[in-house]
């Protein structure tokens, strides 16, 4: 609990334990000595107050740790997202990439001796660049959740999200 927070209830529980004290000072003064139902309705009305103040408390606590889950949630799915993203790239379209430009310096080579044969490997090379193309295309189109995950960590109104202004 928050200190400013701690101090409000403190503050309440006081003002009422003082008014329900007061109450009973009233009637003595007014020559109605405490008697043991009055001593028990004021001491029921300090445990309601105390009750309801509680209640109060935690279910807003509940309520902040379910943001919480949902945002820790979220931030996890967008880098589960991530690491798959980059282990594609990675594997498929990077190892792709390397083969292509050792191929295509093969038929820079081959171009002065064999034409014909540096253009058949040249076709062969924009193959695999088309299917790399797919493959990035494939996984932009997996990965359309990203903006709806980062939606769920954008900053909220008054207290921030899990990633702030980090999410371009």
């Amino acid at each position: 609990m928050a200190t400013g927070e701690a101090r409000r209830d403190l503050w309440r529980y006081s003002c009422l334990a003082v008014a329900g004290t007061g109450v009973v000072a009233i009637g003595v003064a007014r020559g109605r000595p405490a008697s043991g139902p009055a001593i028990l309705a004021n001491s029921l009305l300090v445990v309601i107050a105390w009750a309801a103040g509680w209640a109060v408390r935690s279910t807003r606590q509940l309520a902040a740790s379910r943001v919480s889950l949902e945002h820790e949630q979220a931030a996890r799915r967008l880098s589960e997202n991530r690491l798959a993203m980059s282990d594609v790239l990675h594997d498929r379209v990077g190892h792709t990439l390397v083969g292509v430009l050792r191929q295509l310096e093969a038929a820079q080579a081959l171009f002065e001796v064999d034409p014909v044969g540096a253009g058949t490997l040249i076709e062969r090379v924009t193959g695999r660049v088309g299917e790399a193309m797919g493959e990035v295309s494939a996984m932009v189109v997996q990965n359309q959740e990203l903006p709806a995950a980062r939606a769920e960590l954008a900053p909220t109104p008054g207290g921030g999200g899990v990633l702030g202004d980090t999410l371009g």
